[in-house]
């Protein structure tokens, strides 16, 4: 029922003349993970599951890879990008999680 849903929403969005996306269903799951990407009357669908029967740590890193595979990918020739100014990143720390990590 979620897929066909969502298959709905996509195709009134494409009717309105929005632009195109990337239809995600997102469930929990507690051990076996499935990421499957298909199409469907040509929309672009994906259902997967993260699981969240894992320490912290785990789950903040498989929620920052899933999150950052819904970003479009840059072209292979595209410049690297500019250098933050010194201003900006004097003094300011490392983090190498945007998402608090608690221990």
């Amino acid at each position: 029922a979620h897929l066909y849903q969502l298959f709905a929403y996509m195709r009134h969005m494409e009717a309105a003349g929005k632009p195109a996306s990337v239809g995600v269903l997102l469930y929990a799951a507690t051990g076996e993970r499935f990421d499957h990407r298909f199409r469907l009357g040509g929309q672009e669908l994906r259902a997967c599951a993260l699981d969240l029967d894992q320490p912290w740590p785990g789950l903040a890193s498989d929620l920052q890879a899933f999150a950052g595979s819904l970003l479009p990918q840059p072209p292979e020739h595209a410049q690297e990008p500019l250098a933050a100014p010194a201003w900006r990143t004097a003094g300011a720390e490392t983090v190498s999680s945007p998402l608090p990590v608690r221990t």
